[in-house]
């Protein structure tokens, strides 16, 4: 929100998806892979199934093969590891916001 951004917050995949099924639309989705309840990889999977046109970045702390091979399959726009560099979310965040962009046209 410092750099201007709009933000909104959820504190679970599940409230994530209620947030979007109620209409509310984003620029770009970052989540975390591990969380409670659903991951973050069953949340792509849901973007990715519902035809979102959203990028998604996923940010992990326990990078494996298995979620960066799941984040590939789904279309995850980055998967980054933790620690995560506010120069480099930054960057990340410009180039996803550029593609969606470009997409939209």
């Amino acid at each position: 929100s410092r750099e201007g951004y709009s933000i909104d917050l959820s504190n679970s995949v599940a409230n994530a998806i209620e947030l979007i099924e109620a209409g509310n639309t984003y620029s770009i989705i970052i989540s975390d892979v591990l969380m409670k309840g659903m991951s973050g990889i069953d949340f792509i999977k849901y973007v990715s199934d519902q035809r979102i046109n959203t990028p998604v970045i996923l940010i992990t702390g326990n990078p494996n093969l298995s979620s960066a091979e799941s984040a590939i399959r789904y279309k995850a726009f980055e998967y980054i590891s933790k620690p995560v560099d506010r120069t480099q979310i930054l960057s990340v965040v410009k180039r996803a916001l550029t593609e969606k962009a470009k997409k939209d046209e």
